[in-house]
């Protein structure tokens, strides 16, 4: 009986051996599946974080598009109202050859501008209505050729002409210093001349005497003031100006009867206080107040 018992037991040790062979083989099996699962599950992954990186790449160039667009929409938006455009901003090249007309303006005198103005060029006791002033922007070389933004501010009735006039020195490339309104100098009329500083509006009395200047009505302007001084018995106001005060050969900037500026002035009718016995004022162009209009 002895033997059946170890026979038996040979037969169960088999039993489990086979058993446990086959249960090996199948963990095997699934432990190469769960491998191979997890390997396809990483390649899945990594694509899918090729795909998000490409999509951001793609929304940052979209945001990068939109941003630029938006710029190009505010400056087309400037260039058709460039009146936001401070005076002396250098634009780009090629900027304003975009509209040319656009920086041409005249405009009434705003509330914002008339801040600027009242209690400066605009005295309290001014005697000419705000409804009889104009605001111009217009364009100008600058000593360096660039082109830079010029303002002004002229009595409504030589407003046209002022316009006309500096868009053909734009176009002739003529150079002008800078234009400011002289409010920006305190309405200093000396500080905006040793400034070099082109201007026309400003409510004050004529230069050493008690009348009112045409300044005063909007009616003068004075261009490139330290290369085209205001000379009085031989006496110059300007420290600025000594080098320009003999006028007997050519030089840069100074206006002559030859100067494109003289010519197109005299076109429409201004006189040249640089043609004045004394004083003599080569800066100066103006029109009678009361004539015009």
């Amino acid at each position: 009986m002895r033997w059946i018992k170890w026979i038996a037991l040979a037969v169960l040790l088999l039993a489990l051996s086979l058993t446990a062979g086959w249960l090996a083989g199948v963990w095997y099996d699934n432990w190469q599946t769960l491998q191979e699962d997890c390997r396809r599950m990483e390649a899945e992954l990594e694509a899918s974080r090729e795909e998000i990186s490409r999509l951001q790449e793609q929304i940052f160039l979209l945001e990068q598009e939109a941003a630029e667009k938006e710029t190009e929409k505010e400056t087309e938006e400037e260039m058709t109202d460039p009146a936001g455009i401070p005076a002396g901003t250098v634009l780009a090249e090629g900027q304003a050859a975009k509209n040319t007309d656009a920086f041409f303006q005249i405009y009434e005198i705003s509330d914002e501008i008339f801040a600027r103005i009242y209690g400066k060029s605009y005295k309290e006791d001014c005697t000419v209505p705000r409804e009889e002033l104009r605001y111009l922007k217009v364009l100008h070389y600058n000593f360096d050729q660039q082109v830079q933004v010029g303002e002004l501010m002229v009595n409504q009735a030589i407003a046209r002409d002022c316009l006309e006039i500096f868009r053909e020195l734009y176009e002739q490339e003529y150079e002008i210093y800078s234009m400011y309104l002289v409010d920006d100098f305190q309405a200093d009329d000396t500080l905006s001349c040793e400034m070099n500083n082109t201007s026309a509006f400003n409510f004050r009395k004529v230069t050493g005497g008690e009348s009112l200047s045409n300044h005063a009505y909007g009616c003068a302007i004075d261009i490139n003031p330290q290369q085209n001084p205001y000379v009085e018995n031989g006496v110059y106001y300007h420290e600025n100006a000594a080098p320009y005060i003999d006028r007997t050969g050519p030089g840069e900037h100074m206006i002559d009867h030859e100067d494109l500026c003289y010519r197109l002035f005299a076109e429409k009718g201004f006189a040249w206080g640089g043609a004045w016995e004394n004083p003599i004022d080569y800066q100066h162009f103006e029109k009678d107040p009361q004539t015009v209009g």
